[in-house]
Formats: C-alpha cells, structure tokens, sequence
C-alpha cells in the first residue's frame, strides 16, 4: 500500500500547485491583444471524483475443491475514484471541437458474489434414543476486495455547438489489493452443524460450527495490471477559468483478473472533474 500513499501524496501536492497556478493566471488581463498571454490557454488540470457501480462477470470456480462450492457467476457493488486529470486542447482554445484528457485515479472496485447451496440430509436426535433426518440447505458466499491505480488516456469530441462531449480510449490500471474471503454456510435447520474436517487445516469454522471459511487472503495468481476500454458522454459548464464537467463512463475489461479464470472487472462510472484553466503553457 506505499504506492497508494504516494499517490496520494503527489495528488496533494499537484492540488496545490494547481490552486497556485489558477490564481496567477487569474492576474492576467487576457483582453489586451498585445499581451504575450492573450492567447487562451489550452491545457486544464484539476481533481477528479465519482462512484463506481462494479460489475464483475465471468465468474471463478472453488479455490478449494474438497468443499462442494459451485462457480461463481457475475458480482456487484459499490466503489468509488478520486484523482487528477489532464486535458490539452487540439486547435484553437477558444473553439477546439475535441482534446486528448489523460485521468489518472486511486479506483475502488469491490464485489459480492452469491450462489445458492445444494440441499443435504442431515440426521438430528430427537431424544437419547430418538433421531430424524432433515434436509439442510446451504449458501456459498465470496466478499472480493479490488483496488487499483488507474491510468485513462482519452480522446474526447464536442458534439455539435452543444456542450455536450464524448469521450473514448484506453484503461490502464495498476492492481494494488485483490483478496477473496469465500464461505460456505449452513442457513437450514438452525440446530445442525457441520462436522469438521480434521484433515484440513486450511478451513476456518465459526458461527458454532455452521460456517467455513474456504478462504481468507489474496485471489490466487492474481494479474497486476488490468487493461480496458472506456467509453463515455460528458457535459461541461464552464465558470471564468473553472470547467465543471459531470460525466457517465462504462470501462469494459480486456484482460482477466487472473490467467485461470474467465473473471473481468468491468464498471458504470458516474463523477465529477474539475478543470482549471492555466497559462503555464
């Protein structure tokens, strides 16, 4: 986690710069045509935010296979970003029609994953003499906690006279954390157990017996950088030399979370960026 603390780091020192850099610019008359800064500048830097909507599809198998765990089909939940982005504008300033904008964010992805459990005879006492046999019903549960420092490069075209814009380009993400805690739990009837497996000393137990933990810790072979490809519409409201742009991406994954698995982590975006307008270029 040291990048993340770097990255961090470097975000509050761009941010400061930033700050500094639109104030001076601010000073600069821009209507005096014999001014060398009267061109409008055309690179705009500032912080970016949003949430994530994850979608995790393809699916993993049983990381274990002495416990009867079936795969695992597509996961959700929420993340979020937050990070800095870069535009330079292609043209002229004062009327570009599009702009190359790099976004680089600490992005959050996690996931739940759910399958409903098989059904199995359970043999219950009734007394000291006396049993019955029930039928116990089962889930497998898989928590997956996924973070990254990602890299977009994209290209972006105003629509029309609108203020309207899409954007579109490549993904690139350096994968920090990637854990999976996976169990097995025993939902029906509330007086049985599972009996435990002496032999394996990987699995956990709790909730008096009626959980297994199948595992708890890194995703096995786990892929350190995840490319994709993203595509998006935004609307920009521009205020003096501050451009507010919300914006809606969906970040397809092209690679896989690991080599053995059909896994990708793919997401609905919906943020914010902030833009300030700068002549220090």
């Amino acid at each position: 986690m040291n990048l993340a603390r770097l990255f961090f780091a470097l975000c509050a020192c761009f941010s400061v710069l930033t700050v500094s850099a639109f104030c001076q610019s601010g000073d600069i008359d821009l209507s005096d045509p014999l001014a060398p800064a009267a061109e409008p500048p055309r690179i705009l830097i500032g912080p970016i935010g949003g949430f994530n909507q994850n979608y995790h599809t393809g699916g993993f198998q049983s990381f274990v296979n002495q416990v009867d765990c079936p795969t695992f089909g597509t996961g959700d939940a929420t993340g979020y970003y937050i990070g800095l982005s870069a535009e330079y504008l292609i043209g002229g300033p004062k009327d570009a029609k599009s702009s190359i904008i790099a976004r680089l964010a600490y992005d959050v992805r996690p996931a739940q994953f759910y399958q409903g459990g098989d059904e199995y005879p359970s043999r219950v006492k009734i007394n000291d003499t006396e049993d019955t046999i029930l039928t116990s019903t089962t889930e497998h549960v898989a928590e997956i906690k996924f973070s990254m420092i990602n890299l977009d490069i994209l290209y972006k075209y105003m629509i029309g006279n609108t203020r309207i814009a899409v954007t579109a380009g490549p993904s690139i993400g350096y994968v920090l954390q990637g854990t999976i805690d996976q169990r097995f739990n025993l939902l029906q009837p509330l007086d049985v157990q599972f009996i435990r497996d002496t032999n394996n000393t990987s699995f956990k137990y709790e909730n008096f017996d009626r959980t297994i933990i199948v595992r708890d810790g890194d995703i096995p072979d786990l892929s350190q950088i995840r490319l994709g490809v993203k595509l998006g519409i935004q609307y920009e409201i521009p205020v003096k030399k501050l451009l507010i742009v919300p914006a809606v991406w969906y970040d397809f994954a092209l690679t896989k979370v690991t080599p053995n698995e059909s896994w990708r982590v793919n997401a609905l975006q919906a943020g914010v960026d902030f833009r300030y307008a700068v002549g220090l270029f």
